[in-house]
């Protein structure tokens, strides 16, 4: 038992020498890393209270271990005991076992009880082992807590011994922030630069030096510190040691600086400790950057006028200092002009306001002068200062003529834009605009691109009144189209806003038919405005291409006068620079004239208008080679050939004037050509629009007694079976009237609907037109009525959010009505004769006569279109409106033959009157301003007779046919020119689009010449 006992506490005690074993282990550690962070740091106080926490934590660890490991140690050892005693009892039966029995052999019995008491005496002897462990376990464990305990009691003081070295040992050295106080750096750069530099002791960055500068260090020591020394070291140097002295507590060294260096300060404490500062203090050695310099004011270029001042705004800086800052001028002929700016020798930044006059450059209009800033630093009288130099900036001086041909390229631009803006006018509504907001839409993205092309020709307008050059006339013409082009817009998006608010309204085809009627006011309007744009830009065109060629007369003769005075004196290098300027003037006059004649012609056939063509032989080729010939003059005066230069010049003078003359007469005369065949092909087509016109009076007139008749019957009858069926359409009437009353219908959708308002509108017509008897009014207002409440239910159920029940209850009401008119519809249908029963006897066999001369006279109007297509000499602008206005009459033919054909005599009449209407319209188109006049008047009498004689009670409607007979071809007009615009826009090279929109300008422009 007492063996027992033993194992037991000789488990316990090792199980608890392993733990603390890891404890010391784990101080041992500890300490070695706060020994480790106050070397870095240099805080004694800091580190020591972290290494008291640290081991405060490792007690408190170690008596929990232990705590906890006591009893699981306790189980295992007794566990180790038991295990041990009844190794040892059942070796001892093994062996009595064996000796009893008489099995095997005696050396057999003998080696197996050896084995068993073997095996026992190993694990005894583990145990022994385990107890001499727990024994050193035990010493460890006991210095451990000696340990502890000296450390709690004295944690000052020993913490001070390990980490302060003592006084009294003269090897011990001690780490610390600084040694001096107020410390001061100076530095004296070398001759060429003036700055001192100084620093004091609370800035930490480098410092920055020239090579060859003075470093001067001066400080006050610390109290506590004597024997103050400085030691300096270089990159790869080993250190040097400076011996300061120490007067007043001030030290204080310097040296020349050829390459970096650190330095950094030790010394001894009052008791004989070396202290050492931890940061060393860099100095830099820097190389001299050359100086910087930028224009902020004017950049990149600038036209300026002769009698102006050019103010240059820079800013200059350098590391070390200015020395030189200058405006530098290079002039056309070679010639640089240096102008001193305001400057204090030595200053590291300077602002730059310098003044320049342009008059002393004496540049002539399109040279161009080069401006920038130069500036020098300071390298002392014998070396070279460092050179920068500025951006460059570009002066040209102020021409008129350039400035003016400028405005006319944005005119270009604003008559391009408002030819695209009425080809999209012009353009084919797609079918598959099938709803409303698709219409809008596109009427919206139209009016918002005719805005800004708006404001394009009213920036262009006040750009005309501050050119010199634009007449008076001309910015009053742009006024005037500007205006006209304004009214029109504001009338057209009037109407189109109107639209857009009660959209929900209005029916597609209603929306089409009101935006067709009044786009077509605008297109007038365009037309009218781009011809007057052209015809704007024709005229400056001319008088600039006039002001140029005596711009280019008067440089010839100052040229020659220079030839001259060069002959005398051939080597005067004045008069051959300027005579240079000249010829750089005359060939970029040449230049400006060559694109001027372009642009005044820009109608013109195309190998009149390429003027840079080898093969073309015209007055700009001829121009275009004798501007190559004053490049031969330019090189003969540089080679100093003076005689061959002046006889080339006078050569090239006579063949320019000649070509000046060629050129106005070509401007002059170069429409000419073309009007003569357009001339010939309007006398043609008006020839046979006249005798269109004729035979189509003749056959109105043949049938005008029978379709008063007819007229007079068909009233009648009306009258008649009107008073027999009154009372039954008026009950079906206000039935239907009933129906979409006010207080009838439930949501508000349908109330405040402009659909139910402009039913009842109808109606009321309607109700009217019963009063009077003219059922063809009272068909009209019920088909407006019907279509009106259509609208009315889609937008119902579409944008409505009411109550299912009370949509549903609007809904039967509106149909109940809509049920009702159509009834009505029907009966006064009944109620209308027959054509052939209003017709006499012989009345059928007159149409049909009349129906088979309209047949021939479509016919010839047909042959008439033909050739008026097929002929050379056409006018696409003529041909497109007299076109229009044919295949109007052509349809008015077709209807009032079918007409005929139907025994409607009176149909018939009213749409032979639409045919000639048109007739005399396209013969307007082809008259003389005086003669259209007179035309119109003509027109509009017909017109008026026709609309005081067309009064019917019938079933025809005339009025409205003649209003979708003029409107039904207009989308048509431009189709053609823009097909292909939009053709060529769609094409890689933008030439078939540029050659499109100039036949289209050409073809406006001769209406205007006309």
């Amino acid at each position: 038992m007492g063996q027992v006992s033993r194992l037991r506490r000789q488990a316990l005690w090792a199980d608890r020498c392993t733990v603390l074993s890891w404890i010391v282990l784990s101080c041992a550690t500890t300490w070695a890393i706060i020994l480790a962070l106050q070397q870095v740091t240099g805080c004694f106080t800091g580190v020591w209270q972290l290494a008291i926490g640290m081991m405060a934590l490792v007690m408190a660890g170690t008596i929990a271990l232990l705590s906890r490991a006591s009893k699981p140690t306790e189980d295992v050892a007794y566990w180790a005991s038991t295990l041990v005693d009844s190794h040892h009892a059942e070796a001892l039966r093994t062996a009595i076992e064996l000796a009893q029995s008489e099995q095997g052999s005696a050396s057999l019995r003998a080696t197996a009880i050896r084995h068993a008491l073997g095996h026992v005496e190993q694990m005894n002897a583990q145990v022994q082992r385990l107890w001499r462990r727990r024994g050193a376990f035990g010493v460890m464990t006991a210095l451990m807590a000696f340990a502890s305990g000296a450390w709690t009691v004295n944690q000052p003081a020993l913490g001070a011994s390990i980490v302060t070295p003592r006084v009294s040992t003269g090897n011990q050295q001690r780490l610390v922030g600084t040694l001096v106080a107020d410390l001061k750096v100076k530095l004296t750069p070398p001759d060429y630069a003036i700055e001192v530099y100084s620093k004091s002791s609370g800035d930490s960055d480098a410092i920055e030096a020239l090579s060859g500068s003075i470093l001067s260090v001066s400080a006050t020591m610390i109290s506590g510190v004597q024997h103050l020394h400085a030691v300096i070291r270089h990159a790869n140097d080993q250190e040097q040691k400076l011996s300061l002295s120490s007067e007043d507590k001030m030290v204080r060294w310097s040296r020349r600086l050829s390459k970096s260096l650190q330095f950094r300060f030790i010394g001894r404490s009052q008791k004989g400790a070396r202290l050492i500062e931890k940061t060393w203090r860099d100095v830099s050695v820097v190389t001299d950057q050359p100086p910087k310099i930028t224009i902020a004011k004017p950049i990149d270029h600038l036209e300026v006028r002769s009698d102006q001042e050019v103010i240059v705004a820079g800013q200059a800086s350098d590391d070390i200092g200015l020395q030189r800052l200058e405006v530098v001028i290079a002039l056309p002929n070679g010639e640089v002009k240096r102008q001193a700016a305001a400057l204090t020798l030595g200053e590291r930044q300077v602002n730059v306001r310098q003044v320049v006059d342009i008059e002393s450059m004496a540049l002539r209009p399109g040279e161009i002068a080069t401006l920038w800033l130069e500036c020098a630093d300071r390298r002392g009288p014998n070396r070279p200062g460092k050179l920068s130099r500025s951006q460059r900036v570009q002066l040209t001086l102020y021409s008129p003529e350039r400035a003016h041909r400028r405005l006319l390229e944005a005119l270009a631009e604003v008559t391009t834009q408002w030819t695209l803006r009425l080809a999209a006018r012009l353009e084919r509504p797609s079918h598959n605009e099938s709803k409303l907001e698709d219409v809008r839409k596109r009427f919206e993205n139209l009016v918002t691109t005719e805005q800004v092309a708006l404001k394009a020709l009213s920036a262009l307008i006040e750009a005309m009144h501050d050119d010199p050059l634009a007449a008076l006339p001309t910015i009053e013409r742009l006024k005037a189209v500007h205006r006209d082009f304004r009214q029109a817009q504001e009338r057209v998006a009037s109407i189109e806003s109107k639209l857009t608010i009660n959209i929900t309204g209005y029916a597609l085809s209603q929306i089409r038919h009101t935006m067709k009627k009044n786009n077509m006011v605008l297109v007038d309007k365009m037309e009218r405005g781009i011809v007057s744009l052209l015809a704007i830009s024709h005229r400056e065109h001319g008088q600039s291409l006039h002001r140029q060629a005596q711009t280019l007369s008067a440089l010839q003769d100052e040229l020659t006068d220079v030839f001259k005075a060069l002959k005398d004196d051939p080597d005067n290098r004045h008069l051959r620079g300027r005579a240079q300027r000249l010829l750089e003037a005359i060939d970029r006059a040449m230049k400006a004239m060559i694109q001027a004649a372009i642009a005044r012609i820009p109608l013109a056939p195309q190998e009149a208008v390429n003027a840079t063509a080898s093969t073309h032989t015209g007055p700009l080729s001829a121009l275009s080679q004798q501007s190559e010939q004053f490049h031969e003059i330019k090189e003969a005066l540089q080679r100093g050939d003076i005689d061959q230069a002046i006889e080339s010049m006078k050569a090239t003078n006579n063949q320019l004037q000649a070509t000046l003359q060629a050129l106005k007469r070509t401007l002059r005369n170069e429409h000419k050509k073309d009007d003569s065949k357009t001339l010939q092909w309007i006398r043609k087509l008006r020839a046979s629009i006249n005798r269109l016109t004729a035979v189509q009076r003749d056959l109105r007139r043949q049938i005008a007694p029978l379709a008063d008749e007819q007229h007079s019957n068909e009233a009648r009858q009306i009258s008649e079976n009107f008073e027999q069926a009154r009372l039954e359409l008026r009950s079906l009437l206000d039935d239907a009237r009933d129906q979409i009353r006010t207080k009838r219908l439930r949501t508000m959708t349908a109330r405040n609907s402009i659909g139910v308002a402009r039913a009842r509108s109808a109606l009321a017509d309607v109700d009217l037109a019963f009063s009077e008897q003219q059922l063809d009014r009272a068909l009209r207002g019920i088909g407006e009525a019907n279509q009106s409440l259509r609208s009315t239910q889609d937008s119902l159920w579409r944008q409505s959010d009411e109550a299912p029940e009370q949509r549903i209850d609007d809904d039967r009401r509106i149909q109940n009505a809509h049920d009702r008119l159509m009834r009505l519809a029907s009966k006064i249908r009944r109620i209308l004769p027959t054509p052939a029963a209003t017709l006499r006897v012989d009345g059928q066999q007159i149409l049909d006569r009349t129906s088979t001369k309209q047949a021939k006279l479509q016919r010839r109007l047909q042959r008439t279109q033909r050739s008026m297509r097929r002929d050379p000499g056409k006018h696409p602008g003529i041909e497109r409106r007299v076109g229009n206005r044919l295949s109007h009459a052509q349809t008015a033919m077709k209807l009032a033959q079918r007409a005929l054909r139907n025994a409607d005599a009176r149909r018939g009449q009213n749409l032979m009157v639409e045919a000639q209407t048109a007739l005399e319209q396209a013969f307007d188109q082809l008259q003389q301003p005086d003669q259209r006049r007179r035309m119109r008047l003509k027109s509009n009498a017909n017109r008026s007779n026709g609309r005081s004689s067309s009064r019917s009670t019938g079933r025809q409607q005339p009025r409205r046919n003649a209003m979708r007979l003029k409107s039904g071809n207009t989308s048509d007009s431009g189709q053609d020119f823009r097909r292909d615009v939009m053709r060529a826009m769609k094409r890689s090279a933008p030439a078939g689009y540029d050659a499109q929109v100039r036949e289209y300008l050409r073809a406006l422009t001769k209406d205007k010449r006309r």
